[in-house]
């Protein structure tokens, strides 16, 4: 059974809204107001050679409180358009991770 499919059963016998697709990715960039740039990778199998390769594709999502920092890894859901790339929103922080990105202070040991 298709992933996508998979997921939009689950989504329907859980109640939430049909047709809406969840992804989890790692937030990439934060500089924008109240959007986040997530980047979503998947493992397929080539075509050709049958060796597994990486493909990732980069989200716009709304974040309306501006809490996400580089790093995190987060669930977004489609949603509808909010400009012209937007058309994700943060659903939640699954995990911190911009702590990791921070140098340590003098006198801190690694």
């Amino acid at each position: 059974m298709n992933i996508r499919r998979l997921l939009l059963l689950i989504l329907t016998v859980a109640g939430s809204a049909t047709h809406l697709l969840a992804h989890h990715g790692t937030s990439i960039t934060y500089e924008m107001d109240k959007t986040i740039t997530v980047k979503v990778e998947r493992r397929v199998e080539h075509p050709t050679y049958g060796r597994i390769v990486t493909r990732s594709v980069k989200l716009h999502a709304h974040d309306p409180a501006n809490t996400c920092q580089v790093g995190d890894v987060v669930r977004v859901a489609e949603t509808r358009p909010m400009s012209k790339t937007k058309r994700y929103r943060l659903v939640e922080i699954v995990k911190r991770g911009g702590e990791k990105y921070t140098l340590p202070t003098v006198g801190e040991t690694a």
